[in-house]
């Protein structure tokens, strides 16, 4: 325009307005201030670059909190660990991060039982007989070469079955009482590996970056590797919290997990297959060899 005036647009009235007339940085049209979309933005970014647990934001459905959060931990796990809150006032509270860590433990649970209960369901004794892996179930039985008999095979199949159906039936207290008993081993054992000096966070806390380390448990629902994998990952998370909560070395965090693993898997395994036989044998006593 002649004479050097300009004109520009207020964010806020949306008017046109003279440069010229501009006093203090206000639209001369609405008296809002110039700048304030500056300050709006920088609210927006920060809001944005805060990588606090989804689950435990009010704003956000509860579908929406819950895969948020599975893809907090399992694509940026480093960045999640390092907001977590563990020794702030106030500290926030575990049960939303102990029902995160229960729902996926669940599905995890119940969806690689439903597989096992579907291979059960076969017909084994057809994929065993006089194939390459008849020999080594032979083996593991303590026959040998010798050939496993149809009751042996048909014992064996219903063994797994009552197995399977035990674990589907006792995923929700599984996935309970797991969370509970790692997280009272890495609260024990970390506590016990500290530094004189350290000051070990709350139980509460750990139960709650516990739970959110069991979020591999829902690559369990896959079929044979999903498990595996799960357990694998679930352990290095679990590495990593106790690195970074508790300030163990990584060879420390790592026999802590790796032992306090072994021992609630063997004692499990033990219990689950007690009642499996306890049922069988109770159930279906024609079927033992």
């Amino acid at each position: 325009m002649p004479g050097g005036v300009l004109l520009d647009r207020c964010p806020h009235c949306e008017k046109t307005y003279l440069t010229a007339r501009v006093e203090a940085g206000c639209c001369p049209m609405c008296g809002q201030s110039l700048s304030a979309p500056k300050a709006d933005t920088a609210s927006k970014i920060e809001h944005l670059n805060d990588f606090s647990p989804l689950m435990e934001r009010e704003e956000i459905s509860f579908f929406g909190r819950f895969w948020g959060t599975l893809a907090q931990v399992l694509l940026r796990p480093s960045l999640f660990f390092s907001n977590l809150n563990v020794g702030g006032a106030p500290l926030p509270n575990s049960n939303r991060a102990f029902l995160f860590g229960l729902l996926v433990l669940f599905t995890g649970q119940i969806v690689s039982a439903y597989w096992l209960i579907a291979v059960a369901g076969q017909s084994l004794d057809l994929i065993f007989q006089g194939s390459p892996e008849q020999a080594i179930l032979g083996a593991l039985l303590g026959k040998g070469d010798a050939q496993v008999s149809t009751q042996e095979l048909s014992y064996l199949v219903h063994a797994a079955s009552v197995q399977a159906h035990v674990e589907f039936i006792l995923a929700p207290v599984i996935a309970f009482f797991a969370i509970h008993l790692i997280a009272g081993g890495c609260h024990f054992l970390g506590r016990s590996m500290q530094s004189d000096d350290a000051v070990p966070p709350p139980f509460d806390a750990t139960l709650r970056w516990v739970a959110y380390a069991h979020a591999p448990f829902i690559f369990a629902a896959v079929p044979s590797l999903g498990s595996l994998v799960a357990t694998g990952w679930t352990g290095i998370l679990l590495v990593r919290g106790l690195v970074a909560f508790y300030g163990l070395s990584f060879a420390r965090a790592l026999v802590t997990v790796g032992s306090l693993g072994l021992l609630l898997k063997v004692f499990w395994a033990s219990a689950l297959h007690r009642i499996s036989l306890y049922l069988l044998t109770t159930f279906f006593p024609h079927l033992s060899p």
